[in-house]
This record gives C-alpha cells, sequence and structure tokens, in this order.
C-alpha cells in the first residue's frame, strides 16, 4: 500500500509491508546533477541554487509542523546539506525537531546524522542529544540512521573520524542497544563499497565491538566475514575479526526458521 499526503512542498511516503510501516520525506523539483550526495538528493529534491536562498533563521521551522517532523526534516536536511559544511546551518533546530511527534524516517535520520559530522564537537553534540532523546522516546528508528549513517559516509558527506566519537557517546551513556542496531545497518553498506574502505571505518567496527558487547549481540552481519577473510593486514580486517568473534557463528538456516516460527 502505499499513500502520499502534500504537506508545504512535501511528500511524506508511507510504505506498509507486512504489517509494517515506514514514512519517508521528500521534497520535490531538485534538478538532476545539482552537485549533492545522490542519498541527500534522493530525500530533498528541492534545488539548491546559493546559500544566500535559504533563511539563517531556521530553528522556528519545526514549530511550524511539529506534529510532522519528517516534513519539517526534509527541509531542514537541505539546509544542512550545504550549511554544515560551512558552520552556517542552525543546527540548534534538531533539539525542537525530535521533541515534535509524527514519523521518523530517513529525512530525520539524514539530519541528525548530517550534524553527526559537523566539525564543530559542540554542533556534534547537538546531534547526540537528539539521538538520546529519540532513544528515550523508543523513536531512534535503527533502519533509517543506520542508512543514512552508510550512504552518507560511504558517500564523504559525512568524516567517520567526527561521528564515531558522537556515536561511542552514545554506546557509554546507555543507548549501547540502539546504537548497536543502528550500526549492524550501517555496516553492511560500508563493508562491501568497492575499492578502499571508507577512511574512519576501523574505527567504527570499534565502537561496534563495544556495543554489541553490552548489547549481548549475537548473529551475522552481512560483508563481516567477507572483510575479516581479504588478504592482508588491516586495522579494519583486525577490528571486523574482533566483532565476528562477539557475534559468534552465524545461526544455521534451521535455527532461523525456528526463531521466526
Amino acid at each position: 500500500m502505499q499513500a502520499w499526503t502534500d504537506v508545504d512542498e512535501a511528500r511524506l511516503r508511507t510504505l506498509s509491508n507486512g504489517g509494517q510501516s515506514e514514512q519517508h520525506a521528500s521534497l520535490t523539483g531538485w534538478p538532476a546533477g545539482a552537485g549533492s550526495a545522490d542519498p541527500i538528493a534522493a530525500l530533498c529534491t528541492l534545488g539548491p541554487g546559493d546559500w544566500n536562498h535559504y533563511s539563517d533563521e531556521i530553528r522556528w521551522w519545526p514549530t511550524v509542523l511539529p506534529s510532522h517532523r519528517e516534513v519539517v526534516a526534509a527541509h531542514l536536511l537541505e539546509c544542512f546539506a550545504a550549511g554544515v559544511r560551512t558552520n552556517r546551518a542552525r543546527v540548534s533546530a534538531l533539539r525542537a525537531l525530535v521533541q515534535g511527534s509524527g514519523p521518523v524516517g530517513r529525512a530525520t535520520a539524514s539530519a541528525v546524522t548530517m550534524v553527526l559530522g559537523h566539525q564543530d564537537p559542540q554542533k556534534r553534540h547537538l546531534a547526540v542529544e537528539a539521538m538520546k532523546i529519540l532513544a528515550v522516546r523508543g523513536e531512534l528508528a535503527a533502519p533509517d540512521f543506520g542508512w543514512a549513517l552508510g550512504e552518507l559516509a560511504g558517500a564523504g558527506a559525512v568524516l567517520l573520524n567526527r561521528a564515531t566519537p558522537a556515536l561511542e557517546e552514545l554506546v557509554l551513556t546507555g543507548a549501547h542497544r540502539e546504537t548497536w542496531a543502528l550500526l549492524a545497518e550501517a555496516l553492511p553498506l560500508l563493508l562491501r563499497r568497492r575499492g578502499r574502505p571508507v577512511h574512519g571505518l576501523a574505527g567504527l567496527l570499534d565502537v561496534a565491538v563495544k556495543a554489541a558487547v553490552l548489547a549481548g549481540a549475537r548473529g551475522e552481519v552481512p560483508g563481516l566475514a567477507e572483510a575479516v577473510a581479504r588478504k592482508g593486514a588491516s586495522r579494519v580486517t583486525d577490528t571486523a575479526r574482533r566483532l565476528l568473534d562477539v557475534l559468534g557463528p552465524p545461526e544455521p538456516a534451521s535455527a532461523q526458521v525456528r526463531a521466526g516460527s
């Protein structure tokens, strides 16, 4: 089932499959080849143009549609995509955004994840606080946040050496299960990328080890065994092996069937 709701030049997409619903917002009108990272362009499609076309005062935007966080996030994300790198975006809007209501999807996750890669540690802390709020409310959607981290880090829009310490803070302050669930979604996207590993992947794997231990995680992460089997010694290979040891061998197909029955 697909349903579309038009709100302030945004589309809120609801996909229902097997009783589960996913809701993501996107803006219309992004021209092809606009220069933004593809994962962002897939969500925010209002032509970026020049930064001067945007208001510096975006902190009040979440109050316009407080019950439609995902729609507001799609608008904020467009500004973050242009303004986080130049330290122009008023990322303090994240707190009001996550304290609202309504769906949390890929636009919200991507807006928060963009700020995890901010050059200013204090601004990155705002993203951590936003994720803590969502985690406490049971709204930290692991598939969406994992997708955002994997895609944006893979595209170079978010630097892992900035985002990883923020995620480690989440792990060490009680959100280890939520962080592990997020990383379990993000790591396959990063581990399976062709070419050289994304810079900072070893550090992210190290945080994943800590999160997995605290969460008591078991099971298989796609791409992890292949990373361990690569020839040559590297920190990525060594840390991937540690994570594989923590998670243990993958469950037999018969056990997976019984668990799901």
